[in-house]
């Protein structure tokens, strides 16, 4: 179901960021803007021809298991001065976009303007650390809009064996149901107005409105080993109070890797950004590096997994993930946007019939 309540944010400021995409090597400069109410998040290449820029979603997604990759259509780019549409280079992409992804959901970001130069986001170490001190530049300002909430009604199971991501209704969903006829289960119908009427529906003083993670990590008897992580958002706080809570538990979560993955993915032409000395890297031995968290493997997978579900918008939600990794958080974000876009259509039918 979908839930709109709250408003929507976006920047107080222009703010710019820079450094090496941590796969390609290359140098990017990220610029964000502040944004008009119901724009989403818009990525722009300004580095090539036509500025070609997408709306983020789940179906701009490209196939990668190491980090989030999306891309840009041939008719994506911008309309020149004279009217005329400009050539967009094929294959147009712009990768790595899970920890930017993370601190917009983290804070609450719905509207933002994000132009790159480069084809890569800036990474520095490999955490979500770049991107709060973009934010923190940046601020905040509120829109006077509500958000619309996707709430599961129903569990998604995804993955098999070992690898398991599910995702959970929240603990409040059975007050959003009416069983006083016939003690079968019918959902209370929320009106899309402002979120003024949804609290006269949904008292939300009393309800857990919060996005709750948890991740598993498990590499067996060899480090990292086993871990367990957790981070709840809770989508009642203000921007700076988010921010706050993700500056402390997840932005310093740098990425990681067996030395042996880290030497095969030099040779794949991959971690060009990241050198033996900086990356944080585990052998038999432990971390090359002093941790910043005991369980900073498994809280940097909550990262991604944070940044890969928002490419669905806003949720509430308990989600559990096992051994998990960018493809399940895929297509849990695909399955996930279907639902929201079938919820809308059923709103906009029902408008229709009141009519």
């Amino acid at each position: 179901m979908l839930l709109r309540a709250g408003e929507q944010y976006t920047l107080g400021q222009e703010a710019r960021v820079e450094g090496r995409g941590i796969h390609s090597g290359s140098p990017a400069l990220l610029s964000a803007r502040p944004a008009a109410v119901d724009s989403g998040i818009i990525l722009r290449r300004r580095d090539i021809a036509g500025e070609p820029e997408l709306m983020v979603s789940p179906g701009r997604l490209k196939e990668s298991r190491r980090s989030t990759t999306l891309q840009i259509r041939p008719d994506s780019s911008r309309l020149n001065l004279a009217g005329a549409q400009t050539e967009t280079e094929p294959g147009s992409e712009i990768a790595t976009c899970e920890h930017l992804l993370a601190a917009l959901a983290a804070t609450g970001i719905d509207n933002v303007l994000l132009e790159l130069e480069g084809a890569e986001l800036p990474s520095r170490d490999g955490s979500g650390n770049i991107f709060l001190s973009l934010l923190q530049e940046a601020g905040f300002k509120a829109q006077g809009q509500p958000r619309c909430y996707f709430i599961p009604e129903r569990p998604i199971i995804l993955g098999q064996g070992e690898a398991q991501l599910l995702l959970l209704p929240p603990s409040f969903i059975d007050q959003l149901y009416d069983q006083s006829q016939n003690d079968q289960p019918q959902r209370a119908r929320v009106k899309p107005q402002a979120s003024a009427d949804i609290e006269n529906i949904v008292n939300m003083a009393n309800m857990n409105l919060t996005l709750e993670l948890e991740y598993h990590l498990d590499y067996g008897p060899e480090p990292p080993g086993y871990q367990r992580a957790t981070f709840e958002l809770d989508q009642r706080l203000k921007p700076q109070e988010r921010l706050n809570n993700f500056a402390r538990e997840l932005a310093p979560a740098r990425t990681f890797a067996l030395k042996r993955e880290f030497r095969a993915l030099k040779k794949q032409g991959l971690a060009g950004g990241a050198e033996a000395q900086e990356a944080l890297l585990f052998s038999h031995q432990g971390p090359n590096q002093k941790l910043r968290f005991i369980n900073e493997p498994a809280r940097h997978k909550l990262l991604d997994l944070l940044g890969d579900l928002y490419l669905a918008g806003p949720l509430i939600a308990r989600v559990l993930a096992v051994r998990s990794g960018h493809r399940h958080n895929h297509e849990l974000a695909r399955k996930i946007a279907a639902q929201r876009d079938q919820e809308k259509k059923q709103e906009r039918n029902d408008r229709d019939d009141s009519r």
